[in-house]
């Protein structure tokens, strides 16, 4: 199958990107820019230095407060120093100090009620990385481990990728937790570091991942060879008998250089994470519809790529080209996680010379491909198809960093390196009575052994030893921590969450006459600051192929917008209208909707609605289309 490169000209610049901002970027060549020098942080040789006061306990801040219009390190919204959804990333080297204390930077930095800081950290040190979040002067230990990913003595670059609830956490391009994190809505961002090191940052970058939904415009794409807008959707209509591949260029940015740009271009990537939706529409199964990475122009005039791509039939396919060489990296493999019918997600995630595939959230290969720096991203569809394509979402991530030369200014203190305190709870929620085991094994010491394991529980139970098992008779959030102590005594503690549920009685509803139910579990009508929003939204339909209905969902806020529960984990709610699950004909479940600790500053009315749709039509538009809606009003304190 021949490959067609559409290329995306001047018609790209006469439609606006969906979203896309310019680099925040502080090089610390003349000045400290956003940040400032104070609380031992200084501007000198091109880096902004961190030296610490071994005095002192704790860690110090630096927060970003640039912009026209900025706050100090806890920020309102309508301040320029206050970010919800983001790509960060910082280079750090230590250069002083203890190997096993932590630098890094912090997120999400907001006063809270005691007066304090809540805040997420990520941090590292010579061997191993840890997330924490604080929230009402708790810290909850969210992860601590070793990574192969830090180069140590070197220079080692942080990355954040939060869209929403959904961080996704990276040491060199590489990524090492993903987490869900309910408090961290918003904030200030900046550097943050132990008075027990002194720490070189550099390169300090701050921006929007791309995303095209296709509601409104076609944003970064070309419409061409047809490609159509339809339904916010975007539509590829057949018109071969399955000989060409059709190939579109995302064209985006301020200085696009077509299907095969140079670094310099903006829609040049290295180092990224794409994903798109694709539903099979029409035409033969086993054709291919997908994504490629890394589209150039090699010495024969062709195009190098690496593609990924599905078929109606339940199968996926990876290949590349390389220097004008073909090679086939997976051939046709069958899939359970490729849902016929529905929407699947497509993603790739490229760090360095490593690739992961991904479909539905679900890892199903990685390679190393040598030879392909970067280029385009192109979607990817037989021409004897019709494909919809949808939620676009593209993050440029930073280059991965090899072996680099770090002028140490004091010598590094060689000493005993703290334990790594980490377990697994089994199970982690269920109904009372509620057994758990706890198992310590992954815990270490890099240069000694483990001689203690002490578990504590927030209701009072104690357990010793590597393993444990543990009786939750009281519903509710219990947290359990584990404190292990090594062989010359250095302690350090892991926490995490056990919640306990009663029987909520939520049992398979009775079909409306319709054939559908849908109704909202668990909410109250008021919450205060500091009390926990957690509900479900009990779904069922028991519809034919000729009778789909599409879930929309959406929140109502005090202001009066409206966000629109998406399908992205990495970004669960959206301002652009759009349908929560397509294509329903069959269906029963109760899933959690939210999930999350009441701040302070978000008090106000909000509605909560769900509803059934004609299938492919927006209620937004036409209100006729709806067949079946519920709401809910909710009331949340200010303070």
């Amino acid at each position: 199958m021949k490959k067609i490169i559409l290329l995306c000209t001047t018609i790209c610049l006469l439609f606006p990107l969906s979203i896309f901002a310019e680099n925040i970027f502080e090089d610390f060549e003349i000045n400290a820019g956003g940040f400032s020098e104070q609380n031992s942080f200084n501007v000198l040789n091109g880096r902004f230095i961190f030296n610490g006061n071994r005095e002192q306990d704790g860690s110090v801040f630096s927060e970003w407060a640039g912009g026209a219009n900025p706050g100090d390190w806890s920020p309102f919204p309508i301040h320029s120093n206050y970010f919800t959804d983001f790509v960060l990333s910082v280079e750090t080297a230590l250069i002083g100090g203890a190997k096993d204390e932590n630098y890094g930077v912090s997120i999400c930095s907001q006063e809270n009620t005691n007066g304090t800081a809540d805040y997420v950290s990520f941090y590292i040190n010579n061997v191993s990385y840890s997330i924490t979040e604080s929230k009402n002067d708790n810290l909850n230990l969210l992860a601590n481990n070793n990574s192969t990913a830090i180069i140590p003595n070197e220079i080692n670059a942080l990355s954040i990728i939060k869209t929403g609830n959904y961080l996704s956490f990276l040491i060199n391009g590489i990524e090492v937790e993903a987490l869900t994190i309910n408090s961290c809505i918003g904030g200030s961002i900046g550097l943050d570091a132990s008075n027990q090191v002194d720490v070189a940052y550099d390169n300090f970058i701050l921006s929007s991942p791309i995303i095209e939904d296709f509601t409104t415009d076609i944003g970064g794409f070309e419409l061409k060879n047809s490609f159509i807008i339809s339904n916010q959707q975007l539509i590829f209509k057949s018109y071969g008998t399955g000989d060409f591949l059709e190939s579109l260029v995302w064209n985006g940015g301020n200085n696009p250089g077509g299907w095969s740009p140079s670094p310099s271009h903006s829609n040049y990537f290295n180092n990224l994470n794409v994903s798109v939706d694709v539903l099979w529409q029409n035409g033969p199964n086993d054709t291919d519809y997908g994504l490629s990475i890394c589209n150039q122009e090699n010495v024969a005039d062709s195009a190098d790529y690496v593609i990924f791509v599905i078929s109606h039939s339940g199968r996926y396919k990876i290949e590349k080209v390389i220097n004008n060489q073909f090679e086939i990296l997976k051939d046709w493999q069958v899939s359970t996680v490729i849902k016929p019918n529905n929407f699947n997600k497509l993603a790739i995630n490229k760090a360095g010379n490593q690739f992961s595939f991904f479909i539905n959230n679900v890892k199903v290969e990685q390679f190393t491909i040598e030879g392909c720096d970067g280029g385009s991203v192109n979607l990817e569809v037989s021409d004897d198809l019709d494909v919809a394509f949808d939620n676009f979402s593209l993050i440029d991530l930073p280059s991965i960093r090899t072996s680099l030369p770090i002028e140490t200014e004091t010598p590094i203190i060689e000493q005993n390196q703290k334990p790594i305190a980490n377990f697994v709870v089994t199970p982690v929620s269920g109904k009372s009575p509620l057994v758990v085991n706890l198992d310590a094994s992954t815990s270490n010491d890099i240069d000694g052994y483990i001689s203690n394991f002490e578990w504590m529980v927030s209701d009072g139970q104690i357990a010793s030893g590597q393993t444990a098992t543990l009786t939750f008779n009281t519903v509710g959030t219990h947290t359990i921590s584990l404190t292990v102590i090594d062989n010359e005594g250095a302690k350090s503690t892991a926490f995490q969450k056990s919640i306990v549920v009663e029987n909520d009685n939520i049992t398979s509803p009775i079909l409306d006459a319709d054939n559908s139910y849908i109704a909202f579990y668990g909410l109250d009508d008021f919450y205060r600051v500091g009390d926990k929003v957690d509900f479900q939204l009990v779904q069922k339909v028991q519809r034919n192929r000729f009778e789909r209905i599409d879930l929309w969902v959406a929140i109502l806020l005090p202001n009066g917008n409206l966000l629109f529960r998406t399908d992205i984990p990495l970004m669960p709610f959206s301002p652009q209208p759009q349908a929560y699950k397509k294509s329903l004909e069959s269906i029963d479940t109760t899933e959690t909707l939210l999930e999350f600790e009441v701040p302070p500053g978000l008090g106000g009315d909000y509605t909560f609605y769900a509803a059934y749709v004609n299938e492919g039509k927006s209620p937004v538009d036409n209100g006729l289309a709806i067949q079946k809606i519920i709401n809910y009003e909710v009331t949340l304190a200010n303070d």
